[in-house]
């Protein structure tokens, strides 16, 4: 898909018919019309052609989504917690572009945001951060985002998991590229090295402003500050030395 699937997996499991829960689902959210809708709807996008999603919502989805697409391969892409929580907060600061929900119950400590649009992952517990500032809500999306698939990644076969980085990517796109096309056994075809090659100078469909290391220390300095004592473990899982 040229976009996230949100289409597809919004459809069966709306937040609002179980209770303003989350996003997260599990393997016993699979139901046997909701796989035969989705893999109708994968043939209509895809063909027969390789089918790739990259939804962010699908971090809390990954038992979910290995038990419909049994044999799946997962890319994992990670980024380091400053820059990625600056970056959530200016995508809900671009509103109404990354609003993904109308609440039941408003966000109070968000002003002047509209505090009943929630924008991007919906997470576990997310009341509890009613009265919370902004880089509080969006360190605890990083937080539980990533929390999540490295607790699931533990269920799924190693030859079907593969770690990436945002930095990497960042810095050489076509060496990762090349990398990840070799362990999913690909093709690296012309057109997979020219998209590579070209990504330095390309903004995707979501990208806000040009990305560049430690972009939060001229945008979100002191909120980040704030909460990097919240970041700092799960940093530490993902393999990142202290900030």
């Amino acid at each position: 898909m040229q976009n996230e699937g949100h289409i597809l997996w919004d459809e069966f499991h709306h937040p609002r018919d179980r209770g303003w829960d989350s996003d997260a689902l599990g393997e016993r959210d699979v139901t046997a019309r909701e796989r035969e809708y989705v893999y109708c709807a994968i043939r209509m996008f895809t063909g027969s052609r390789r089918f790739v999603d990259k939804t962010p919502e699908n971090c809390l989805r990954v038992r979910y989504l290995d038990h419909l697409f049994p044999g799946a391969a997962f890319v994992f892409l990670c980024r380091r917690a400053p820059d990625n929580v600056s970056s959530l907060m200016e995508a809900w600061r671009a509103r109404p572009r990354f609003v993904k929900y109308r609440l039941p119950e408003p966000m109070t400590g968000i002003e002047p945001l509209d505090g009943r649009d929630w924008s991007l992952v919906l997470v576990p517990g997310w009341r509890d951060l009613g009265e919370a500032r902004l880089e509080e809500i969006c360190a605890s999306q990083y937080v539980a985002c990533n929390e999540a698939v490295l607790d699931a990644r533990t269920s799924i076969d190693p030859s079907r998991w593969i770690d990436t980085t945002y930095e990497d990517l960042t810095r050489s796109p076509l060496d990762e590229f090349r990398r990840i096309y070799a362990a999913l056994d690909l093709d690296f075809d012309p057109a997979a090295q020219s998209f590579a090659e070209g990504l330095a100078e390309q903004l995707t469909s979501t990208t806000l402003t040009a990305p560049r290391a430690d972009k939060w220390r001229e945008q979100n300095p002191e909120a980040i500050s704030r909460v990097m004592p919240q970041l700092a473990e799960i940093e530490r899982r993902l393999g990142y030395s202290a900030t």
